[in-house]
């Protein structure tokens, strides 16, 4: 059924073409010469075959139609292609602008607008007589672009929700995945780093503490000052705020930092850095070489290690070499979890880069890592894009040009240019300067609707200076349409105030106007007889105008249908993968709050009471059940099914994701939170926000956070289709429930407010869940 009108309608319009000649000649007894039925096969067939092919290629097809006509034209009588010439043109530029850009759309349908006029012209002349073909012509040709560039930003919005929604569901499928490892990089990355400097600093201190007993003083100031940045470090990945980001230009001076700790531990190394290094490479240096110097910490204590960065514009190179240990690691190197190669190779390469590993020849270990910079286009797509336009150029010239093809098949013909502009003709011209401003309805419906209300009075105006009379039906019925399409697209787009069916009586005063002033141009009397015409014109177009506002109003609705559905798919896709991101955090916090942070802590209190052997074992236990923790990361968690869901500390969580998916949002949270949050404002907080950010926006958006002590406030803005009524309710009564209110400051900026305090929460008897 897909290929149904792709073949029918091309069928439809080769009977027509054959029953309207040759087959009326033929059943009116006329004679009809053989090389002219010979010529019309000849067109007839090519025409249908490229009107089937239309939808692949569009351009080319009408290339096709127009040149088989222009050929065919000069062994037929006059107007004897009239239906494949018009029709069949006009169903292969809906198919341009169903399918192409609209670039290539104006250009092709200027260009043919152009190659009728100068088609006919060479055929014919100009002159009244050619008016109406000119009026057939170009509404055929409106009605094709009004028809079919619609249908393209269907399609393309379609296409783009696809998209969006397949993106969606993959990183539904990756987001958990990116958030244990985030989480395994930030614990492996800083909290094992310290504590195995921990390890190796209090168990030198005990070897040495004999011959120096100021270094066990310096030993449980190291554990305990250490100790509280790992506590520190944890606690934030408890929370799910991570690190801190460091700038690019702080990074040298953070390994330079990092190669001095270890000296002091006597890791003898030497440094050879650039100056600055760039940002997101900057940091993928530092983890890289703070994880290498760890390792030669653990595995060749003693051993010199050379750091040699160079930095040529933004790409980077790395070499970190230890060379053979100069004595045999006493235990250090089972403090490892097995992690560390693999964690700098996911460094580089999420800087674009690789990284190799591995001994050298004389016992050291060597690890390399090249970090390329961006690097502007080969220029390829720009080329591609040239030709693209070159194409463009040739099939407007090839359109323009098809005139020439009657005059080189046979003369031209004798017939006399006419003088003068027909009514048809003055009356295209008039529909279409009336036209021009429908092509702004989408971004400002009601100042298209004003202009389109003024133009009208272009119609009683060229009456009033003598054009050539005609029926009252062509200028009234040409300036209705236009001005039901106006109203059309007010309904479908309409936006602020006045309300859309406002639209119907302006419209229906504008056409009482156009029809007085049209009666007072042709002279018509003042009497009843006009009056009452006037007025039931008026009426009639009123009711069309009534029946085009309906119309839009359905599209609007479905519309709205349509879009709340692809945003609900959306949204759920994005909440699905944010609580599953949720999960493995929460697997996360459990792990660290029954094992790491207990030991942790109990080694700062050790350290302070100065139980620096103790200490050390307890350093030693932490680092086995982190490096436990992070091996059973991949594992499903048992009570999965039963993961609790998001609340605002999962805020960042859903910010995150939303970024991953093209839609740059950002979580701002200008103050530290006062003390924690009910559960079920946790949860209401996070779902309103979520919904918020789902309503079917692609803009930027922000979020501002900001817990006092006895409300929470929420300002989301960039969010102008949730700040309309259908959403504002569904987030209205989820506020309600805990006492809570949203309100829409301006379109796009959604301003909500919830109780903070344990005492001030109480949720409305028979109220639903706030995570419902």
């Amino acid at each position: 059924m897909k290929n149904f009108p792709d073949r029918t309608l091309p069928i439809v319009l080769m009977c027509a073409q054959v029953l309207g000649w040759p087959g009326l000649a033929l059943l009116r007894a006329e004679r009809v010469p053989g090389p002219a039925l010979l010529t019309a096969a000849l067109v007839i067939a090519p025409v249908g075959a490229a009107l089937a092919w239309r939808r692949r290629r569009p351009v080319l097809a009408l290339l096709a139609v127009v040149s088989a006509c222009a050929l065919g034209s000069t062994g037929v009588p006059p107007g004897g292609f009239a239906v494949l010439g018009t029709a069949g043109a006009g169903l292969a530029l809906h198919a341009v602008a169903a399918r192409c850009d609209a670039r290539t759309t104006v250009l092709v349908a200027a260009a043919l607008v152009g190659w009728q006029t100068l088609w006919g012209m060479s055929l014919h002349g100009i002159g009244r007589a050619q008016g109406l073909d000119i009026l057939l012509t170009v509404g055929t040709y409106a009605l094709a672009l009004g028809i079919g560039m619609p249908a393209r930003r269907r399609s393309r919005d379609r296409a783009a929700a696809a998209r969006r929604l397949a993106r969606a569901e993959e990183e539904r499928r990756r987001l958990p995945e990116v958030e244990r490892g985030r989480l395994a990089r930030e614990l492996h990355d800083v909290s094992a780093h310290h504590l195995t400097g921990v390890v190796v600093t209090a168990e030198a201190a005990l070897r040495l503490g004999d011959s120096r007993p100021a270094m066990t003083r310096e030993a449980l100031d190291f554990v305990t000052r250490t100790g509280y940045e790992v506590l520190g470090t944890l606690v934030k990945a408890r929370s799910g705020l991570g690190g801190p980001v460091e700038e690019s230009g702080s990074v040298v001076r953070q390994i330079e930092e990092l190669a001095a700790g270890l000296r002091r531990l006597g890791q003898p190394i030497l440094l050879d850095l650039p100056s600055d290094l760039p940002g997101t490479r900057g940091e993928a240096v530092h983890g890289i070489v703070r994880e290498a110097l760890t390792n030669a910490l653990r595995h060749a204590p003693d051993a010199q290690v050379r750091v040699r960065c160079t930095a040529v514009g933004d790409a980077v190179e790395l070499e970190v070499r230890n060379a053979a240990p100069a004595r045999a690691a006493d235990g250090s190197s089972e403090l490892g979890g097995g992690r560390g190669v693999a964690g700098m190779r996911e460094r580089a390469r999420a800087a674009g880069g690789r990284l190799t590993a591995g001994p050298e020849r004389d016992g050291g270990w060597c690890v390399r890592a090249e970090l390329p910079g961006s690097r502007p286009g080969a220029g390829g797509p720009a080329r591609r894009v040239d030709r693209f336009r070159l194409a463009q150029g040739v099939a407007a010239v090839g359109l323009v040009t098809n005139p020439l093809l009657p005059a080189l098949a046979s003369p031209a013909t004798s017939d006399a240019p006419g003088s003068g502009l027909g009514p048809g003709a003055l009356t295209a011209l008039l529909a279409g300067t009336q036209c021009l401003p429908l092509l702004g309805i989408r971004r400002a419906p009601w100042t298209v609707f004003c202009a389109v209300l003024v133009l009208s009075g272009l119609w009683p105006l060229a009456v009033a200076l003598g054009a050539p009379d005609g029926p009252y039906a062509v200028p009234l019925l040409a300036s209705a349409a236009v001005t039901a399409v106006t109203v059309f697209g007010v309904a479908v787009h309409r936006r602020g105030t006045p309300p859309p069916w406002a639209a119907v009586p302006l419209a229906g005063c504008g056409q009482l106007a156009t029809v007085t002033l049209l009666a007072a141009g042709r002279g018509a009397a003042a009497d009843g007889a006009t009056v009452a015409w006037a007025g039931g014109a008026a009426l009639a177009a009123t009711g069309l105008f009534t029946g085009a506002w309906w119309a839009g109003r359905a599209r609007r609705a479905r519309r709205d249908r349509t879009l709340a559905s692809e945003g609900d798919a959306f949204a759920a896709a994005v909440s699905a993968a944010v609580a599953e991101a949720s999960a493995e955090r929460q697997r996360m916090v459990r792990g660290l709050r029954e094992s790491v942070l207990s030991r942790t802590g109990r080694m700062v209190g050790r350290a302070e009471r100065g139980e620096l052997a103790e200490a050390a074992a307890d350093a030693r236990e932490a680092l086995a059940a982190m490096r436990e923790l992070l091996s059973h990361l991949h594992t499903a968690p048992p009570d999965a099914e039963r993961a609790p869901q998001p609340t605002v500390d999962d805020l960042d969580l859903l910010c995150r994701q939303y970024r991953a998916l093209g839609r740059q949002v950002t979580l701002h949270e200008p103050e530290a939170a006062a003390g924690p949050l009910p559960t079920s404002v946790g949860l209401a907080a996070f779902r309103i926000v979520e919904r918020a950010l789902g309503a079917g926006d692609g803009d930027p958006a922000d979020v501002l956070l900001v817990h006092a002590a006895e409300r929470l406030d929420l300002v989301v803005s960039g969010v102008p289709r949730a700040t309309a009524e259908p959403v504002m309710t569904l987030l209205r009564a989820q506020a309600d429930v805990l006492g809570g209110e949203v309100t829409a400051d301006s379109p796009g900026t959604l301003r909500v407010r919830l109780p903070a305090g344990y005492g001030q929460v109480q949720q409305k008897e028979g109220s639903p869940s706030p995570s419902t």
